[in-house]
């Protein structure tokens, strides 16, 4: 799961309205990842972490599982990733 409000917390986004109109999204699209229901689209994922998202905000629990592809080529990983985000 997003870990949305510790991310909005540490740069002073007041609501998950002003997170969504910095994506371009909708307010209940970042409601839905910080209630587990989706995840946020690979490009998503990737305008989040320029913003300063950690790893760890961004893939929560499930980051245990991609640290251990360590061996894996870019692509393999680009691959695991975005089937773990979809």
């Amino acid at each position: 799961m997003v870990k949305i409000q510790e991310f909005m917390e540490r740069n002073g986004i007041r609501n998950q309205t002003e997170l969504a109109t910095k994506l371009g999204l909708t307010q209940s699209a970042i409601s839905s990842w910080n209630a587990g229901v989706r995840s946020p689209t690979y490009e998503t994922c990737i305008d989040l972490l320029k913003m300063g998202m950690s790893i760890a905000e961004l893939f929560g629990d499930d980051i245990a599982s991609l640290v251990s592809y360590g061996d894996m080529t870019d692509d393999e990983f680009d691959k695991k990733v975005k089937a773990s985000i979809v």
